[in-house]
């Protein structure tokens, strides 16, 4: 048996050093110094802010590499783009305005000689970079600066802002990249007074927009309050009063003396707690299917429209991240009136209006009218990243509590109605009964009132 295998390892050996030796010698190439003929161009397609050049390969020229394009996107600079053999078109590209460019293409053989240059007349159209800054907005958020941009190609960018430092009267350089649709972006930590701005767009091939210069004061942040200088709440549950919350699919009850108002008494040592598992029989006393219902809904009234920059959550405590606390849920705002009993014919109706209870045929339907627009996706998390929390995390969430920003682009939208979607089990991965300790909205109070105190 060994000396069958070392007869068949002997053959491998010969067969592959036979082989090797039938592989040609790159090395021994006969070099010439005749130069390739020049391709000839076929088409030129311009685009925003490049082109594509087409061409035929010149006949006859066996040792051909490829094509090299020449070109100059500002004073300066020169830049090369490659083509090989295998290709019949060649791109250039990042060209910042329209106006006429020449760029030179060289056909390349395999002794490294270079034809004449063939001059090709392109005209980009306008560029990615100017679109962007056409459409480039920044206003004054809450402590931010707020920058909006529409870029429909999707390129990639870079937005920068510069500012004068509080401490050392230099510039500062902050910078956000993005390849997104519709760009918006918060510069933040900026204090609440007159602060001149310059903002510009860069792209990947480094070149520069215009700048934008501007004069901005950053709004002033504040917790939005729950009660006027009397002590008497501004906020409320809404559809307490007539019951209609058992219309809206909110959580119809309390656990004991835990208020739905102890989640914004501004005390974090109590809380409000649901008290029961959210079943069907809760809204029609006769259905008794004792099925559990999620998600969780309920509804806040601020009693003033408000514009909300951040939301601040705070778990009951000595449960964080644990026992009925909420773990991952959606706010959810508008500043009209929601509908009614009234506009329902019957309370499986409105229940199938306002859930998406598969028991109750819901639809959510809500979520697309009367002005309601999801503002915040919120989930606490373990400040460690851990996932698993430790007691270091849940002494900071006691501490510090979960903080969430409001997508920017409503940060200066008027809301008075609150709605919470609990969409995932509770931290103890129990569906009812949520608990929470403080819910806290930041911004500012737009709608005035003497009598509110505010």
């Amino acid at each position: 048996m060994k000396r069958i295998y070392f007869l068949l390892m002997s053959a491998s050996v010969i067969l592959f050093t036979d082989r090797c030796a039938e592989l040609p010698n790159y090395d021994d190439t006969v070099k010439d110094n005749i130069a390739p003929r020049q391709v000839t161009v076929t088409d030129t397609t311009n685009f925003p802010g490049g082109a594509i050049i087409r061409f035929a390969l010149p006949p006859q020229d066996a040792d051909l590499l490829g094509v090299i394009a020449e070109y100059s996107r500002r004073e300066g600079d020169v830049t090369e783009a490659w083509a090989s053999t295998f290709r019949d078109s060649i791109v250039v590209e990042g060209f910042t305005d329209t106006i006429v460019r020449i760029v030179r293409l060289i056909t390349v053989d395999q002794s490294r000689n270079r034809s004449e240059p063939l001059e090709v007349r392109i005209r980009p159209l306008t560029s990615p970079l100017e679109h962007i800054r056409q459409s480039l907005q920044v206003s004054g958020g809450f402590g931010s600066i707020v920058a909006t941009w529409q870029n429909p190609s999707r390129a990639s960018i870079g937005v920068l802002l510069y500012s004068e430092d509080d401490s050392t009267g230099l510039a500062t350089d902050l910078s956000y990249y993005s390849s997104a649709e519709n760009g918006i972006y918060l510069f933040k930590e900026f204090e609440h007074r007159p602060r001149s701005f310059r903002i510009r767009l860069k792209d990947r091939w480094g070149n520069y927009s215009e700048p934008l210069d501007t004069v901005l004061t950053p709004l002033s942040k504040a917790r939005i309050p729950s009660m006027n200088d009397q002590g008497q709440f501004i906020w409320s549950r809404y559809g307490d009063s007539d019951n209609s919350k058992l219309w809206r699919g909110d959580c119809p009850l309390n656990g004991g003396q835990n208020y739905f108002y102890k989640m914004y008494n501004e005390n974090r040592a109590d809380f409000w707690g649901a008290g029961y598992n959210n079943t069907p029989e809760r809204y029609i006393s006769t259905d008794r299917s004792g099925e559990i219902l999620l998600p969780l809904y309920f509804t806040i009234d601020l009693g003033k429209s408000c514009a909300i920059c951040e939301h601040k959550l705070f778990h009951d405590q000595g449960n964080e991240m644990g026992g009925q606390n909420l773990k991952k849920y959606e706010i959810w705002a508008t500043n009209e009136t929601p509908k009614q009993t009234t506009d329902f014919a019957t309370q499986l109706l409105s229940l199938a209006y306002w859930t998406s209870w598969a028991h109750f045929d819901g639809t959510d339907q809500w979520k697309t009218e009367g002005g309601w627009t999801k503002i915040a996706d919120c989930e606490t998390v373990p400040n460690s990243g851990s996932s698993t929390p430790t007691s270091d995390d849940m002494l900071y969430a006691k501490d510090n509590g979960f903080t969430f920003d409001i997508f920017p682009e409503y940060t200066g939208t008027p809301f008075r109605y609150i709605r919470v979607v609990v969409t995932h089990p509770l931290w103890a991965n129990t569906v009812g009964n949520p608990r929470i300790a403080e819910f806290e909205l930041y911004g500012s109070v737009i709608e005035s009132d003497p009598d509110s105190g505010l």
